[in-house]
């Protein structure tokens, strides 16, 4: 499917959207998933009328235990995690398409997993992606069965949906590449009637090596737009040099003005996005 600006508009709203959700979360002192109430009448108000339950993702830091040791002790180091609400799927009312939306880094621990760079190989459904950035996929690895439960239980309501469309923004960009490949693999898709899958990613970090880059490519359901501000940094994560590649087809704009939080934010990416400045 061709680039379409309206859908890429309309998946930005979902991702500001949980953006404000998380925030709304951290506001109310991160109550567990259990009790957490909040907002969906902003998804209807943005003309989401049928939409899942919040999905929560979880990051890992390695971090140092403290406390006493004796001397000549090594440190102790243990897994820490966190749970925060991080993806939420809607469709308007009448329309054939599921929008996906993946917010990015907002807390602490979302630091943590976009340092844990080092590579991992992944096979998902027989087929081989090659090597992955290891925190993002342990991230994505937390959310996307709970994901698959969601989009399941809203396509039994709402049977007319043929497509699925996946936005991120930064680490959420990288989780929307995962997450948008892995929709395309999965029998799911075909069970469910889903006939292609569609990603945007608004300044998403290179997610893995070249046999990933080739493997996203190669597969037929999944159409895949990556969009950078050339000024912006993250785009230009993990380095070339520790073998990362971006997917997708790479579609570019130049903003320049402010800072490099400004050249991130995704108020911009969605400025350039509606006023035609990125380049197709």
């Amino acid at each position: 499917m061709a680039y379409d600006k309206a859908q890429a508009l309309r998946g930005c709203r979902l991702v500001q959207l949980m953006y404000a959700v998380a925030r709304d979360w951290i506001e109310a002192d991160r109550p567990e998933d259990n009790v957490y109430a909040w907002d969906q009448a902003a998804l209807a108000a943005e003309g989401f009328t049928r939409h899942t339950s919040l999905v929560w993702g979880r990051s890992l830091a390695w971090r140092r235990k403290f406390g006493p040791r004796r001397p000549g002790q090594p440190h102790m180091y243990q897994w820490v995690e966190e749970w925060a609400p991080l993806v939420v799927a809607g469709s308007p009312a009448g329309d054939d398409t599921l929008y996906v939306g993946v917010r990015g880094t907002l807390l602490r621990r979302d630091w943590d997993t976009n340092m844990n760079f080092s590579k991992i190989r992944r096979v998902l459904g027989g087929i081989d992606l090659g090597q992955v950035h290891q925190g993002f996929f342990k991230t994505y690895e937390s959310c996307s069965p709970r994901l698959v439960e969601q989009l399941t239980q809203l396509l039994a309501q709402a049977p007319g949906i043929r497509r699925v469309v996946v936005v991120g923004h930064s680490l959420g960009g990288a989780l929307a590449t995962l997450l948008g490949a892995s929709l395309a693999i999965d029998p799911w898709r075909q069970a469910a009637g889903i006939e292609e899958v569609t990603v945007y990613t608004l300044a998403s970090p290179r997610v893995g090596d070249r046999s990933f880059v080739d493997a996203v490519a190669a597969l037929p359901a999944l159409d895949f737009y990556n969009i950078q501000n050339t000024h912006d940094i993250v785009p230009k994560l993990p380095f070339e040099d520790l073998g990362y590649e971006h997917a997708g087809r790479v579609l570019q704009f130049s903003e320049g003005q402010g800072d490099l939080l400004a050249w991130h934010d995704l108020k911009l990416y969605r400025e350039a996005v509606e006023l035609d400045r990125v380049t197709v």
